[in-house]
């Protein structure tokens, strides 16, 4: 599974993991109330905790940013009725 080969790295090399949305959507599936998103977009960091040098645990912190990606997506679909000459008058 992604999340424990995450987990395992950071206990490997002791440094930062991080996960974007556009990798795997979430962690936890919260619901979202918007009828195209079932599920809230979230963006994970992965921090070694360390005593001495020795990676003793690893602290997850979950932001979630489905207002971002639901901004991207409507950017995305603007972008490309401009490329393909549906929007606005020639």
């Amino acid at each position: 599974m992604w999340f424990t080969r995450k987990v395992e790295s950071v206990f490997q090399l002791g440094s930062f993991a991080f996960n974007s949305w556009e990798q795997q959507p979430y962690l936890f599936k919260f619901g979202h109330n918007r009828p195209r998103y079932r599920r809230r977009r979230q963006d994970i960091t992965f921090m070694s905790l360390a005593l001495e040098r020795e990676v003793r645990a690893v602290c997850v912190t979950i932001s979630d940013v489905t207002h971002a990606s639901i901004m991207q997506r409507v950017r995305d679909e603007a972008v490309a009725k401009l490329q393909a000459g549906i929007c606005g008058p020639r």
